[in-house]
């Protein structure tokens, strides 16, 4: 009073905001119906109002699909009516997007609708444009994904027209990478360049002279800032290698069940067999026209890993029982088909085993490999003190000997020793490394079970043991050591990696505490008799 201003108080300001909203969302909600009636009662063909509504609304609000949607509908429908004029209301909705990134630079509907418009085009598109809007959008945010996938469809199309080379935009990354080691986006787009520009889908594919400038440029920001995840990423897809075939190294037949365990992770289709034998129903007899031959492409076939599409080992059930039963597996993954190279032959209740020895081979990473080990071994000794430096190099290494080296006896050794260490380092992933390194220890358990062993015993993995240095203690108990301060989540999974050995009648676990998915990878264990943990021992049909 008295020509003093009246300040606002709080409980004003927080009324005049809420004001403020609603009159907002009422006009929102009005030209949306407006909108959407007219949408609805199809009177926008050629309609010019309908552009300009939905374009006053997009600019305010530009993640509203639908609208953009709509607004993509009218547009086509100018193209047959004003031929002449459509490229110019292209390039008017070409600013309308751009507005619309103002508000939002992550709009997927945004950038979407720009992408529309410049495959609607009926003359040159202007991509060099584009191509120089991406590289400000990139400069203010580095790391908007939105604007990567942006530029590589642009650069795409401006390939066709031979006005641009893999080469300009390989060092568009470096360029990148450099001003921020830390740009994920940069790096990945990076790989996908190199890819396209050798027809290479793994790093170790890369020619030579080309893989050692990569190791380098990855290598050095590590030693910069090992902290830093996305040089790491990097340097373990160059150092990535092409899986070998699958083979099928563990089988067996029982009943109408064929059990089959590869070597590799496969997504397999179909299952080429021809089997031989009398139907469960049916008594042998002189007549040969009872005895059955069956060639087939088989169905049924199911994974016995939590993902169903890809998987090690993986269960064929029969409509019939055979004696004896041929198969070869057929997979379909991405654009590579693979055929093994001859048909297995499986007996009732008889082992199906390969000498290992065949896929372990030496126990040697490859030298390129085994140089960047060397080096990030010496980081480690420096940074050994459990920051996401010391994350980088354990989980590094362990991509490493793992990818290489996979059955080798020196990978179970030391990835032992690092899931370990990640379980202490790295909390937030607690989880994954101990089920990492419980798996690890099952599969190495099962694949060195010879033919003639039916007995498994993995009651050194517990459910709430952390594994802590189980080699070094061996009479350690359930609560031995750290290992309940370590880690007190709960296992996913007690017996993963069991199926490795499908011949096994007795099982000695730590504890009964079976999740419906560890039964269900014990079916892949026909012969399964009993569980023993302790003194207690259950028979496998009571589970």
């Amino acid at each position: 009073m008295h020509g003093r201003v009246k300040v606002k108080t709080t409980e004003e300001q927080q009324a005049a905001i809420l004001a403020e909203k609603r009159e907002k969302a009422k006009l929102f909600t009005k030209a949306r119906n407006a909108i959407m009636h007219s949408r609805k009662e199809r009177n926008g063909v050629g309609n010019e109002k309908v552009l300009m509504m939905t374009a006053g609304l997009l600019e305010k609000h530009p993640d509203f699909l639908t609208i953009f949607n709509y607004r993509r509908e009218v547009l086509a429908q100018f193209e047959s009516l004003k031929p002449e004029a459509f490229d110019s209301m292209i390039e008017a909705d070409l600013i309308l997007a751009t507005t619309c990134l103002l508000r939002n630079p992550k709009s997927y509907s945004a950038w979407n609708h720009r992408r529309w418009c410049i495959l609607s085009f009926k003359g040159d598109a202007p991509l060099e444009k584009e191509l120089e809007l991406t590289k400000e959008y990139l400069r203010k945010d580095n790391r908007n994904f939105h604007c990567w996938d942006y530029r590589r469809f642009v650069v795409r199309e401006l390939q066709k027209r031979g006005d641009i080379t893999v080469e300009d935009e390989l060092e568009f990354s470096q360029v990148k990478i450099v001003e921020n080691y830390s740009n994920y986006s940069a790096w990945h787009y990076r790989s996908k360049l190199l890819m396209q520009k050798y027809d290479v889908k793994y790093g170790l594919d890369l020619p030579d002279d080309v893989l050692d400038e990569e190791i380098e440029f990855a290598i050095n920001p590590i030693f910069i800032n090992p902290a830093d995840q996305s040089s790491w990423i990097y340097l373990q897809w160059v150092l990535s290698k092409a899986p070998p075939l699958p083979q099928i190294i563990r089988g067996m037949l029982h009943c109408n069940t064929v059990i089959m365990v590869l070597s590799q992770p496969s997504k397999v289709t179909t299952a080429m067999f021809s089997c031989s034998g009398f139907c469960e129903n049916e008594k042998e007899s002189e007549d040969s026209s009872k005895k059955m031959r069956k060639d087939e492409c088989l169905v049924g076939i199911e994974s016995t890993e939590a993902l169903d599409d890809d998987g090690c080992v993986w269960l064929l059930n029969l409509s019939f029982d055979p004696k004896s039963v041929s198969i070869q597996l057929s997979e379909l993954a991405k654009s590579d088909w693979f055929h093994l190279p001859e048909p297995i032959q499986l007996l009732e209740d008889q082992p199906y085993v390969v000498d290992l020895s065949h896929f372990v081979g030496e126990e040697r990473l490859p030298e390129k490999v085994q140089n960047v080990v060397d080096s990030i071994e010496e980081l480690l000794e420096e940074e050994d003190s459990g920051d996401e430096g010391t994350v980088g190099c354990l989980t590094t290494l362990a991509y490493l000997y793992t990818t290489h080296i996979p059955m080798a006896s020196i990978t179970t050794t030391k990835c032992t020793e690092w899931y370990f260490k990640l379980q202490k380092f790295d909390h937030f992933r607690r989880g994954y490394y101990k089920e990492m390194l419980r798996r690890l220890l099952v599969v190495d358990a099962a694949l060195q079970l010879q033919q003639g062993e039916t007995v498994l015993d993995i009651s050194f993995i517990t459910v709430d043991d952390a594994l802590s240095n189980h080699d070094e203690n061996p009479d350690a108990g359930d609560n031995g050591g750290d290992a309940q301060e370590l880690d007190p989540f709960q296992s996913a999974s007690l017996v993963e990696g069991v199926e490795f050995a499908p011949w096994v009648t007795h099982l000695k676990l730590s504890s009964f505490d079976l999740s419906s998915q560890d039964l269900h990878r014990l079916r892949a264990l026909p012969l399964l008799d009993s569980i023993e943990v302790g003194e207690s021992i259950v028979k496998a049909q009571d589970l």
